[in-house]
């Protein structure tokens, strides 16, 4: 048996290698319905999903495979967004139902989910799958949930509207949408109609909640449609209520009602994160209060990856580089600036570590992250503190000598980047590894020319200003920031305000990379996530087997600019003579 399922698979990937995409995934279906238990299969699945492009099959037997990888983290859930966005494409009916609610005619919508047009997006499993699991970053998609929320709405409250929302609207896919704008964290745009709708429609839940002993279908859809605009934790429900109500409502409801002890605990956590430096800094404190409002990134699932000491990681990434017999074995990592710690849970749970400390400046955050690290189970593994960069320095002993520091994203918003590296470099050890990430002055121009139409416009970075400026820019009403849209950082509000109204940004190139790697002593080993661009690299600059010639790569920045869209990401260490560098 294991034999024959094995033929089978290399069969399935031999047809996909030689073109015959069709048959492959046709084959590795048939596998998955046969041996639905084995998940080898659907990781294979998955791969070949992600690696199809454009030729991937549209059928419903593949929406529903990409459905279930998604709901159960099968896979690379950023490239499985990829692969969903490109099936769904194919759909003729799914793509007129979003063109029509990019429209944004409530009247005309309101007719087209009466007369079920709207079921091809409604009632699309793949679709409920990505709002559950992943932030949406397409812009046509992002306007026509923005719609479909706001005609939600309009019918629910609208008397004098038939409601038939078993036939046309069911009450998992407002569930699904709820959890996407709560991951978005309410960043679709709010008209007067709205605001003034969703005021009357919190009384009413109110109302209804609390004479209530069973929940209907009405007050079901209506409490899951107050919840695509605020948190629950908004209406003035006692949480003792929440309780009893949890009993008997149904299971959509009872997913958000979960939601609300979530934030309670959060709250609770708040108030016992240990307090590793004092926050003394102007800059520092304006982008801690910066965070706790908009604790930055909110996610779901983590990255689906295997385990691995730390020195193969490095041979994977890093192939040319030799790097020390010693990160064969479990590592000390230190984290710095690991916001809600998708980067120190990914690190934890990806390669083998002794030690992991992690610290921010942002209490709220901190709590996000050690909420999550509960709910994987690694309260044990990881040291959650808060800490300012700038005041590490005066740690004891036993807060040094750390094999590897990672800090993405984080350097280019201190007051002094420099002070923060060599802070920093304290902490690591002779042989330890420095990975961090900064801006590219070349990849943000269009974030620049947002920044300036802010500062002239005199634009807030409160929800209202955030929501407007985004609004007017997917609906590419600024002409000058029409290629911002593509920044997947656009689509929720905490990675918004990031992108565009951060009170502290330094940006580089990479000649200044080079000099700054200079000052401080570093050896650059590589760059991270860009393997496209390396493989045009390579075939460019033959005589830098090892890529590491950031001369080169500032040319061939300038020729894509673009490459370094997501940060410099770089992986390097102290200079040491006795560095060994692999000859190939």
């Amino acid at each position: 048996m294991k034999n024959s399922l094995e033929t089978s698979i290399n069969n399935s990937n031999l047809l996909f290698n030689t073109g015959r995409r069709k048959e492959a995934f046709g084959l590795i279906l048939r596998l998955i319905k046969k041996h639905p238990d084995v998940r080898k299969l659907r990781v294979i699945f998955s791969q070949m999903a992600c690696d199809a492009g454009v030729d991937i099959p549209c059928n419903p037997n593949v929406s529903r495979e990409l459905a279930y990888c998604l709901d159960h983290n099968v896979g690379d859930a950023r490239r499985l967004l990829l692969a969903s966005g490109a099936l769904l494409s194919k759909d003729a009916t799914f793509i007129n139902g979003i063109t029509l609610l990019g429209l944004r005619d409530i009247e005309a919508n309101y007719q087209a989910l009466q007369q079920g047009q709207l079921r091809p997006i409604t009632h699309n499993i793949l679709l409920h799958s990505l709002l559950r699991n992943l932030l949406l970053t397409n812009r046509e998609y992002d306007l026509a949930m923005s719609q479909l929320r706001r005609l939600l709405l309009y019918t629910l409250a609208n008397e004098d509207k038939p409601w038939e929302p078993s036939k046309n609207i069911a009450s998992k896919f407002c569930s699904s949408l709820a959890t996407q704008c709560q991951l978005n964290e309410y960043v679709y745009i709010c008209d007067t109609m709205e605001s003034e709708q969703i005021e009357k429609l919190k009384v009413a839940i109110e109302t209804s909640l609390i004479n209530k002993e069973k929940i209907d279908e009405r007050t079901e859809l209506a409490f899951l449609v107050f919840a695509m605009y605020r948190p629950l934790q908004s209406l003035a429900i006692d949480p003792s209520l929440w309780k009893r109500l949890r009993k008997f409502c149904p299971k959509t409801t009872a997913t958000h009602i979960d939601e609300i002890d979530n934030w309670l605990y959060e709250q609770s956590i708040i108030t016992r994160i240990e307090t590793l430096t004092t926050i003394e800094d102007e800059t520092s404190n304006a982008i801690r209060e910066h965070y706790e409002e908009n604790p930055y990134p909110r996610w779901i699932n983590l990255p689906d990856r295997r385990r691995m000491s730390f020195r193969n990681w490095l041979g994977e990434t890093a192939p040319h580089f030799d790097a020390p017999q010693e990160f064969q074995n479990p590592i000390r990592l230190f984290v710095a600036g690991c916001g809600t710690g998708l980067e120190a849970i990914s690190a934890t749970t990806t390669w083998d570590t002794d030690q992991v400390l992690a610290v921010d400046l942002s209490k709220s955050s901190l709590a996000y992250a050690i909420r999550k690290s509960g709910e994987l189970g690694l309260l044990d593994k990881i040291d959650f503190k808060q800490a300012d960069i700038l005041r590490l320095g005066i740690l004891p002993g036993d807060y040094r000598n750390f094999d590897v520091i990672t800090s993405s994203g984080v350097l280019h918003h201190l007051r002094d980047p420099m002070a923060g590296f060599r802070i920093l470099l304290e902490l690591l050890a002779p042989n330890g590894i420095f990975r961090f990430a900064l801006y590219s002055e070349l990849a943000r121009r269009h974030v620049v020319k947002a920044r300036k139409y802010i500062l002239e416009n005199k634009i807030e970075p409160n929800p209202d200003g955030i929501r407007n400026l985004r609004n007017k820019i997917l609906r590419l009403k600024l002409p000058e920031l029409n290629e911002l849209p593509k920044n997947p950082d656009m689509y929720s509000l905490s990675t918004c305000r990031d992108l565009l109204f951060h009170a502290q940004e330094t940006r580089y190139t990479l000649p200044k990379i080079e000099q700054l790697l200079a000052e401080l002593d570093l050896e650059f080993i590589a760059f991270e996530g860009i393997e496209n661009a390396k493989r045009i690299y390579r075939i460019k600059y033959r005589d830098d087997a090892q890529m590491t010639n950031l001369a080169n790569w500032a040319k061939f920045e300038e020729e894509h600019p673009d490459t370094f869209e997501s940060m410099y990401a770089i992986i390097a260490r102290k200079r040491q003579e006795r560095a060994q560098i692999k000859k190939h």
